[in-house]
């Protein structure tokens, strides 16, 4: 091997070759002029986490031993279904339809957001179940 040394910058050639050979498309025995225009950059895109629903979000007033804080299901469906209820609850107590919009989670719902994390409107066909999820609020103030 050779040492040729351009403006700073070492290069191995392989013995033997001679220079003619060696030049790249744009002539030169460099890839890139690193002297004049510095290092190549590089952009990454911002990579952002998708947000998570937690049991902290639905707040303190949540029937958490009534109704599952992921798919808001009750209890007893759990049971019915043979599916984990609360933190292990998964694959949305095996319904297709969210338990609040009454829409395919598929279709219309980011992963996770379903149930009391769903951030459309409930049906008249789910309102009953949706009224049930949180625990009257407690009068606050003196009288």
């Amino acid at each position: 091997m050779t040492d040729v040394k351009v403006m700073s910058v070492t290069f191995l050639l392989p013995a033997g070759r001679s220079r003619d050979r060696d030049r790249f498309s744009h002539g030169s025995d460099v890839p890139y002029d690193y002297v004049s225009q510095g290092p190549p950059i590089t952009y990454k895109t911002a990579q952002t986490t998708p947000p998570m629903a937690s049991r902290s979000s639905l707040r303190k007033l949540f029937k958490n031993n009534k109704c599952c804080w992921r798919c808001g299901f009750q209890k007893k469906a759990h049971v019915r279904s043979g599916t984990a209820f609360g933190d292990k609850c998964s694959r949305n107590c095996g319904y297709e339809q969210c338990s609040k919009c009454n829409q395919r989670v598929i279709d219309f719902h980011p992963i996770g957001f379903v149930g009391p994390h769903c951030c459309n409107d409930p049906v008249p066909i789910t309102q009953e179940r949706v009224s049930d999820w949180y625990k009257p609020a407690s009068p606050t103030g003196n009288i």
